[in-house]
């Protein structure tokens, strides 16, 4: 059977992950070609700023490198540029970097053209200097500019401006911004919220023009750009001007095609144009009058897009509600929904200048609708979860604005509608995606972990395409677990861990030193008798499982009872001493336990204690108890590893020593 032929115009976020999405649900269905504007493969466009501000490397922000496309048998053309698409006979043609021509059948098209930086049309916006940012060329430009030259203006304070300006601050630039509106940020904030973040980026030494028109960019002696006039005369130096007053959809070559665009290639729920060969998705397509440009809805529409590529007809794309996160050096600012307010809805305000702290979050219905935090945005991912998932907040609205650590002081149980279960910072896992800043589940992101060797957070967020580059305390505490308990000894600490937690409240003892508690019986209680020695037991089991990180404590119980006691009972695993040797069992009691085997020695007490340790430690997810563990992944499979199988719980067992040889805690006490 000949495979179908799918042609992907552009090589950016959104289109790569629709390939990675139709990976998954069809492999084989086609042969796939992508064509790429730049020379380089799939990066995240996302950290351009850090690498401006020289925190990271090109190299670090590359996405799927060149193996990648090689290794999933995907014809790439990097620099290569489409200048035609024959509808008729359904081809396409492109120029390569080599000037040579180039054209490919197809029987689906994915447009993924993205979007190009609006240039206003200013005098003087084509000399030298004058730039753009949004790709790495222009990265490389602005790092060569700062360490040649003085002034810098930026022109735009949104979220790309601001980011552009405090690299080129970081880089020892005297920096400016210049602004139509009266404070900055204005679509992703309000007010109070801009004018405390323009308070304090001056206070670290940007300077801000507001309500300023920009007339003209003058030319210098040099031919360079080396001033920025106003409308009102007034005059600014300036050696490199850096335009970030937005984005305008890429439609040129779908207009030349004849396919229907309007503010963006105009797309139906099924990603697909008006021509139902060819699909778009990302900062190029307008579904319902919308062209979204953060990287959550896109990827949203990545995965509708290649469950309709391969042929399953049942993804719809509705649209999507947006969030903001901001993060400049060291100030935090979040928001989400509709915080304009308005007829029919409510405010509640959180103001702490003193401690820099502000938040604002919009009511209607008993429904959190927008949220703006600055200063304070740790509970950011968790309101936006409430605010996506539409939930009734009327029990918890006195402790709403305190955040989610909080919740334990609300009252539940008054008659009227009550929310759906919310999630604490450190609860265990739930289903769906691991939190707010990301789709994907507890299970994606260990199995990527796992199959790539991501070795840090940081590496796993630009490896999965994280939607916030800082995380939250979800899911950086998770991520952290998932390097460590899957590659010990290689991964690289995550800086920022303790930091969240501590923003967070007390997290869970798991996430942080995380061994599992053993208990022992003091042989006083008058039940216990029979093995002296098991206290022993318990203390080597102590040994053997200290600075080893776990998802969740593991309570083990030890005893040297001949029935069951409090000190042996309730415990995700119990060893009892009876004259004979030992029982040990797994999940709940004694008298319920799920998993019961006799053993004879304290040498087979730890071989077996230590290979459901290390099971747990491979298979649970984040803070996921013992007992869901085992309702999720059935007793027949951990019998199977454990008990059955001497060579696999040998194996496990060394892997469990492995992992607590040499361990040291990065956060000592």
């Amino acid at each position: 059977m000949r495979k179908l032929k799918l042609v992907m115009v552009g090589n950016g976020m959104a289109g790569v992950r629709t390939l990675e999405e139709l990976r998954k649900l069809a492999p084989e269905m086609y042969d796939i070609t992508v064509f790429g504007a730049e020379p380089h493969p799939n990066y995240n466009r996302i950290l351009l700023s850090p690498v401006l501000a020289g925190e990271m490397t090109v190299q670090d922000i590359i996405l799927n490198d060149l193996q990648w496309y090689a290794d999933n048998g995907i014809d790439l053309h990097l620099g290569a540029r489409v200048t035609e698409i024959d509808r008729k006979n359904r081809c396409v043609t492109a120029i390569g970097k080599d000037g040579a021509r180039i054209t490919v059948d197809y029987d689906r098209l994915l447009l993924a053209t993205g979007s190009t930086p609006f240039m206003p049309p200013i005098p003087g916006k084509d000399l030298p200097g004058v730039i753009s940012y949004r790709d790495i060329e222009d990265t490389d430009e602005m790092i060569d500019a700062a360490a040649r030259y003085k002034h810098a203006v930026v022109i735009g304070a949104g979220l790309l401006g601001l980011e552009a300006a405090n690299g080129l601050a970081l880089r020892g630039m005297d920096v400016t911004v210049v602004h139509l509106s009266e404070w900055i940020m204005e679509r992703q904030l309000d007010r109070t919220a801009g004018k405390l973040l323009q308070a304090a980026l001056e206070a670290k030494g940007m300077k801000f023009r507001l309500k300023a028109q920009t007339a003209e960019l003058v030319k210098g002696e040099s031919g360079r750009v080396s001033a920025v006039r106003f409308q009102d005369g007034t005059l600014i130096p300036a050696d490199l001007v850096c335009v970030a007053a937005g984005v305008r959809p890429n439609v040129t070559l779908a207009e030349q095609a004849g396919i229907h665009c309007n503010r963006g290639i105009v797309v139906t729920d099924t990603l697909q144009t008006y021509d139902p060969a060819i699909y778009a998705v990302g900062e190029c397509a307008a579904h319902r009058g919308t062209a979204y440009g953060l990287v959550a809805p896109l990827f949203e529409q990545a995965k509708v897009c290649a469950n309709h590529l391969a042929m399953h007809g049942i993804g719809r794309y509705e649209g999507s509600v947006t969030s903001t996160k901001l993060k400049v050096t060291g100030i935090d600012v979040f928001s989400a929904g509709d915080f304009s307010g308005g007829e029919g809805t409510e405010d509640i305000v959180f103001n702490d200048p003193g401690m820099g702290i502000y938040k604002r979050l919009v009511l209607k219905d008993d429904k959190l609708v927008g949220a703006v935090l600055y200063g304070d945005t740790k509970d950011g991912a968790w309101y936006f979860q409430l605010l996506k998932d539409g939930q009734n907040i009327h029990a918890i609205r006195d402790h709403l604005v305190f955040g989610n650590a909080h919740l334990d002081d609300a009252d539940h149980t008054e008659a009227s509608p009550s929310p759906a279960p919310l999630e604490a910072p450190h609860a265990g896992p739930r289903e769906g995606a691991l939190c707010g800043c990301t789709d994907r589940t507890h299970g994606e992101v260990r199995t990527a972990i796992r199959e790539h060797k991501l070795l840090s957070v940081a590496q796993a967020q630009r490896f999965l395409g994280w939607k916030t580059p800082d995380g939250c305390a979800t899911c950086r505490p998770a991520l952290d677990y998932y390097c460590r308990s899957s590659w010990p000894h290689e991964t690289t600490d995550d800086p920022q861990r303790r930091l969240v937690e501590a923003h967070a409240g007390d997290p869970a003892p798991a996430a942080t030193a995380g061994a599992p508690t053993v208990f022992t019986c003091s042989g006083q209680d008058p039940r216990c008798a029979g093995r002296p020695h098991a206290t022993a037991v318990g203390a080597k089991l102590a040994t053997l499982l200290d600075g080893v990180v776990g998802p969740h404590p593991l309570a083990l119980g030890v005893s040297g009872c001949r029935q069951d006691c409090p000190n042996s009972a309730g415990k995700d695993v119990g060893v009892i001493g009876l004259e004979s040797g030992y029982t040990l069992y797994i999940g709940s009691d004694a008298a319920t336990a799920r998993l019961v085997c006799d053993v004879k020695d304290d040498d087979a007490v730890l071989e077996y204690s230590g290979a459901f340790i290390q099971l747990y430690r491979e298979e649970a997810y984040f803070l996921e108890p013992a007992g869901q563990y085992l309702d999720r992944v059935g007793m027949d499979q951990v019998r199977r590893q454990v008990l059955d199988d001497p060579h696999r719980r040998r194996d496990l067992h060394a892997r469990l020593l492995f992992a607590q040889q040499r361990y040291k805690d990065p956060w000592p006490a």
